[in-house]
């Protein structure tokens, strides 16, 4: 399977890293990139891991909307609520500084994820996804038979969870500052080397965009290959992303978050 990803960098395009080389690309670039990819007679059997939200509402197909429909996902909501099982000891998944994440109505990368893609859906009136030129990776069972596919994948918080999540406390600030991102990439290359058996490029990412974008390469091939260090979390109605399940303890915990935000509603 090919294995792309692909990290945007605002209104300039995107870098792509494709197990070999990392390209910068701008809007043009990708446009061509992704399109050469649609017809349905191209025999390339692809995973796209992008960096961006591919689901919205909760139920894109009815017309009434609950809270938070048009503002954050209970995935993000996870990921920035200091929250911990009632009467439990535990965990909070709590994103520190450093560790970007906002609701996806915030995320500035949608027109162009809905141009390219026709995702997140977000009501009645949106194009059947059966009809979309890539099928959204939305259930933790999917078989990747031959195909074109996309997957929502979340290199900040992947890094963190890598590098050791709530469990640590260091400066993560790895999108500003050269020092923390070669010390993150020098932990992230040993793990993917040393236990997963990846080839890592060479040199260390000299922008956040390169970090992003090998990370987000790596989320796919290691979900494509089956490896269960990384889990598809959650679903269309909470939202989801790849995610590495350090220890199981990432998956069990958003179990118990979606139970408590459900009994809210």
């Amino acid at each position: 399977m090919n294995i792309f990803g692909i990290d945007l960098v605002s209104s300039k395009g995107a870098v792509m890293y494709d197990g070999s080389e990392l390209t910068f690309m701008n809007p043009e670039q990708l446009l061509e990139f992704v399109t050469q990819l649609y017809p349905a007679t191209n025999p390339q059997n692809t995973l796209i891991s992008w960096n961006a939200p591919l689901t919205g509402s909760r139920n894109p197909k009815l017309l009434h909307f609950q809270k938070g429909d048009f503002s954050k996902r209970d995935i993000e909501g996870f990921f920035t609520r200091n929250w911990r099982p009632k009467n439990e000891p535990g965990l909070s998944y709590k994103a520190p500084e450093g560790i970007s994440v906002t609701g996806y109505a915030n995320n500035p990368h949608w027109p162009i994820t809905r141009r390219l893609f026709g995702l997140p859906q977000t009501g009645p009136w949106d194009t059947p996804p059966e009809a979309l030129p890539f099928t959204l990776v939305q259930d933790p069972e999917q078989d990747l038979d031959p195909g074109r596919y996309i997957a929502e994948v979340h290199p900040p918080l992947a890094i963190w969870l890598w590098c050791g999540g709530p469990k640590r406390e260091r400066n993560w600030n790895y999108k500003s500052n050269q020092t923390v991102r070669d010390e993150l990439w020098e932990e992230l290359s040993h793990t993917f080397q040393h236990c997963y058996g990846l080839n890592c490029p060479d040199f260390a990412p000299r922008s956040e965009y390169e970090l992003e974008a090998y990370v987000s390469w790596v989320l796919g091939k290691l979900w494509a290959d089956q490896n269960p260090s990384v889990i598809l979390l959650g679903d269309t109605r909470s939202g989801c992303f790849l995610i590495p399940d350090v220890d199981g303890e990432v998956s069990q915990h958003f179990s118990r978050f979606i139970r408590y935000r459900n009994a809210k509603i």
